[in-house]
């Protein structure tokens, strides 16, 4: 990996330490800054947090580059931390991808992840996932790393093969995206303890593995040492933020509906000034 400097190196730099790396699911540049201010020494852009709060709508495809691009360009703006970016499947074929990481690189990111779902079309794919060829993927992946050229990108590649193959095709798939130059591995599905050692014990080596939480059922999510033990590099945790956010929303908006009926309403205790430190910037300007 040809990093020398930059977001992108950072990123690279950190995959490489032996501890994992949690990532925090962000959605915006409000919910990046408070990751970052939280502790968290990278963020996830999430393409499903994305649709739902700049479109309205589930993540079947809506969300074009252009959007995409606009948001990581706003979130790049606000953190110094790595900004790992979900592209889906790219925006379409290998040509497609090639544009895709030099918008994105040139927006900010730090890496990018491209999957081998093809685009949903009914909603039936949401659930079946399928997967596009091996060989196309792997062009995907090949233009990809051709359009970061000197920049400093980590390209991630992730399989959602998985929920129609067998573990061991689902792994074959994965072994050729590495040997086509990926940055990163990501086997999406891996709900059991069984499967995420096969996964590990065959993938890990020295190319960093990344597990996805926002997979497992309450009640089922593995431990930080499970994960570590195992030896996931990434850990995501892309629709935390979001799903709390919508849910803090819900409360408080009910709560108001309630005022105008009678009912006691104060606004939530919360300093989102000191939060996002608006004091710092003002004060450049005093």
């Amino acid at each position: 990996m040809a990093l020398t400097s930059g977001r992108g190196a950072d990123l690279a730099t950190r995959l490489a330490e032996r501890r994992p790396l949690v990532a925090a699911g962000v959605f915006d540049a409000l919910s990046a800054v408070l990751a970052e201010r939280a502790g968290f020494e990278a963020v996830f852009l999430s393409g499903s947090a994305l649709a739902l709060t700049q479109l309205g709508r589930p993540d079947v495809g809506l969300l074009t580059l252009t959007e995409l691009a606009d948001v990581v360009g706003r979130v790049t703006s606000r953190v110094d931390v790595p900004v790992l970016v979900d592209a889906d499947y790219g925006f379409g074929n290998a040509i497609n991808v090639y544009r895709t990481v030099q918008v994105l690189g040139q927006a900010g990111a730090s890496g990018i992840q491209l999957e081998d779902r093809v685009e949903a079309a009914r909603p039936a794919d949401l659930k079946q996932r399928p997967v596009v060829s091996t060989g196309v993927m792997v062009d995907k992946i090949r233009a990809a790393l051709d359009a970061r050229g000197s920049d400093n990108m980590v390209i991630s590649a992730r399989t959602d093969a998985l929920y129609s193959s067998s573990l061991d095709e689902t792994l074959g798939r994965a072994e050729r995206y590495l040997d086509a130059g990926a940055d990163m591995i990501f086997v999406e599905g891996c709900v059991t303890d069984a499967a995420r050692r096969e996964v590990t014990g065959r993938l890990s080596g020295t190319t960093p593995v990344l597990f996805n939480t926002g997979i497992m059922d309450q009640g089922h999510m593995p431990s930080f040492e499970e994960l570590d033990t195992l030896g996931y590099r990434v850990i995501l945790f892309p629709g935390a933020a979001v799903v709390a956010a919508a849910s803090a929303m819900q409360r408080v908006l009910a709560d108001l509906r309630g005022w105008m009926h009678g009912d006691s309403f104060a606004p939530p205790p919360a300093d989102l000034g000191a939060a996002i430190g608006a004091s710092d910037f003002l004060n450049r300007f005093a």
